[in-house]
């Protein structure tokens, strides 16, 4: 994918310009924090993919970006144009809420080798049976324990 195409997609989706990146590549996985700066939507795009994810969008595989109130994901799909979306509380059905799992531990090996902390937003519902089901999820900063 173009860098140009995947920035605009970022871009127009409204990610959150700063937060926690989880990104899986072909050959590895990144989980570190991020900052897109003004400049980078209205500038040099390319710089945001060079520095922040060295591996270039053409062996992504999966991106989330994400803070504590939002999460843009995008899933790039052989052969098709990739599927994104913005995920936030918004996105509750009628009658659902969120259950919120709290500080999952993560490892970041390619950096640090430190732990960190992510919440899970899972948004549920019930169907037409009642019967409960989780009809999306989202990844959730955590800043401080």
């Amino acid at each position: 994918m173009k860098h140009e195409v995947f920035m605009k997609n970022i871009k127009d989706e409204k990610a959150p310009a700063s937060g926690m990146m989880y990104a899986l590549y072909k050959n590895r996985v990144i989980y570190q924090p991020y900052c897109v700066t003004r400049a980078d939507w209205d500038g040099d795009m390319n710089r945001f993919i060079l520095e922040e994810m060295p591996d270039s969008a053409d062996n992504l595989l999966e991106l989330h970006l994400f803070d504590d109130r939002r999460e843009y994901r995008m899933v790039i799909r052989r052969g098709l144009e990739p599927v994104s979306k913005l995920i936030d509380d918004n996105c509750l059905e009628k009658g659902g809420f969120a259950y919120i799992e709290k500080h999952i531990h993560t490892l970041d090996l390619a950096h640090s080798g430190k732990t960190g902390v992510v919440n899970i937003v899972n948004y549920v519902s019930y169907d037409e049976d009642d019967l409960l089901y989780i009809e999306n999820y989202r990844l959730m900063e955590v800043k401080k324990l």
